[in-house]
């Protein structure tokens, strides 16, 4: 009897496997078939589950009927994760799930794009797309953003001048990218704190116990978060005070 043959979420292919002894036959009812008189016809995305009959006649005019049941698989419900950010240089393991065999893309990055979860190390922002087939062959799609960002790092400003005018008369490090300032301090040129920051308050105004300290350079240390990572970032540096 007739079969199904080559389903995927497109089109199907049903095929007439009986041999030819001339006449004509058809395919009814005639909905989503390409050529209901085909007898390897296309059924083009159907919504639901068909019976399908095919009549055939002979060149004397006799008939006779079969019928082929297409029976609809769902769409495998393919996830490719969810978005991430690395930092430069770095690398992530992608996660698809949902199906039976998969390929990713663009490949240059992946250390395998026919497995599940391959190693992405990318050099910028990419994204990966998924194409992936369940047991039945039946295929669904997803993808995934992989965001890359410079390495979080600690800036200390070279001078600051604390003289009212409300410009640059705060001094405290920069953190750029995702990371948060813990603490720094502020040493004199004999090796003395003048100034220790722990999360409270603006930053250093340019005062020792309420009096301004002498013009110069003034030694900085500073203990910083990258949030991303999780890693204590340190710097050392220097602020030359002016007013």
């Amino acid at each position: 009897m007739p079969i199904h043959e080559g389903i995927d979420a497109a089109r199907i292919v049903i095929r007439y496997h009986q041999p030819e002894v001339g006449g004509y036959l058809e395919w009814a009812p005639p909905v989503y078939l390409g050529d209901v008189s085909d007898p390897n016809t296309e059924l083009q995305a159907p919504l639901t589950d068909m019976y399908y009959f095919l009549v055939a006649y002979n060149e004397l005019g006799c008939s006779d009927t079969d019928v082929v049941y297409i029976d609809l698989l769902p769409v495998p419900d393919v996830d490719a994760g969810q978005d991430y950010t690395i930092v430069l240089g770095g690398f992530t393991q992608l996660h698809g799930d949902g199906a039976y065999t998969y390929s990713w893309s663009p490949t240059e990055t992946l250390s395998n794009p026919d497995v599940y979860n391959p190693i992405a190390n990318p050099q910028d922002t990419t994204t990966y797309y998924l194409t992936a087939w369940d047991e039945y062959g039946c295929i669904g799609y997803d993808s995934v953003t992989i965001n890359v960002i410079d390495p979080v790092y600690i800036v200390t400003p070279n001078a600051f001048s604390p003289n009212g005018d409300n410009l640059n008369d705060i001094f405290r490090p920069v953190i750029i990218g995702p990371g948060t300032l813990l603490d720094f301090q502020v040493y004199n040129r004999w090796g003395e704190m003048v100034f220790e920051w722990t999360g409270e308050g603006p930053g250093w105004d340019g005062t020792l116990n309420g009096v301004n300290v002498e013009l110069g350079t003034y030694i900085v240390t500073s203990h910083a978060q990258d949030d991303l990572q999780g890693k204590e970032l340190f710097d050392r540096g220097t602020v030359i005070l002016m007013r």
